[in-house]
């Protein structure tokens, strides 16, 4: 194998060399560097190698990605800044490499026990740090203070959503409410994917609530967040400094009760008991 000089080769091309040797030695023996030359190159490009643990937002995405579609290794790799083998390697681990249709019970099951193990790390935390709920009830979620946040199934006009609460639930209600009038075009709910290549650990990927379209052309997001947990508040910081031109706004407990006490009374819909 023909070496090259470092000075000659990119960060990109580095990254290409290790997708196809999977080795920071073998790419280091190519551009006659040493392994860690190229793993320290690589993890300050925001690559991330095969021997980085995927994180809980990661396995989410792609149990989300490979359940509603059939999606290419090769694309997820590309969104999470990892390579096809990894993605690979751990969507099986997950049981999700198969098509949907497809899965056997075991791989079923591996799904199931991952889905309920996430969930369960999304809790709101109390005041105390622990989690007040057992894992028994793997789909019900708890603010810091009332415990009456719950997830589940709504309809929203003529189509049914999973929420993670009945705030947003109720949002969704406001929004459809604003279609209606004709204040805004349409909105969607958890429809894209932002990726922070540039770090290397923690929270690396986010997906807003709700994207809100005023035009064809224009839109911005809207985030509800009854209890703005840490986790939360360094995604947001991060889309704000890697994402700029994003326009993301933070529906908190003020502005969701300023639209309850206006507005809920004659929303269509709205849920009184959250």
């Amino acid at each position: 194998m023909a070496g090259v000089r470092n000075t000659d080769i990119c960060d990109k091309d580095l990254w290409q060399r290790y997708e196809l040797y999977h080795s920071v030695h073998r790419v280091g023996k190519y551009c006659s560097r040493s392994g860690d030359w190229v793993r320290q190159r690589l993890n300050k490009a925001g690559y991330k190698l095969n021997n980085i643990k995927f994180s809980d937002e990661e396995d989410e995405q792609l149990i989300d990605w490979f359940n509603t579609d059939f999606i290419s290794p090769q694309w997820c790799a590309i969104q999470l800044g990892r390579t096809a083998k990894a993605v690979l390697d751990r969507a099986g681990k997950l049981g999700i490499l198969e098509h949907p249709d497809k899965r056997s019970k075991k791989d079923l099951a591996k799904i199931a026990a991952r889905q309920a193990e996430l969930s369960l790390k999304k809790r709101v935390t109390n005041t105390a740090g622990t989690l007040p709920l057992s894992q028994e009830y793997p789909d019900r979620t708890v603010t810091q203070s009332t415990g009456k946040w719950q997830s589940g199934w709504y309809k929203i006009g003529e189509h049914q959503f999973y929420f993670r609460s009945k705030w947003e639930a109720n949002y969704a209600h406001y929004l459809e409410w604003r279609c209606l009038r004709g204040e805004i075009l349409k909105w969607e709910y958890e429809v894209d994917l932002f990726v922070f290549h540039e770090v290397q650990s923690g929270n690396r990927v986010y997906k807003p609530d709700f994207k809100v379209w005023t035009s064809e052309t224009e839109f911005y997001y809207d985030e509800v967040k009854g209890w703005n947990d840490p986790g939360s508040k360094t995604r947001l910081r991060r889309m704000a400094k890697y994402y700029p031109e994003v326009t993301v706004n933070l529906i908190d407990g003020p502005v969701y009760h300023e639209i309850k006490n206006k507005l809920g009374h004659v929303i269509p819909g709205w849920l009184h008991n959250e």
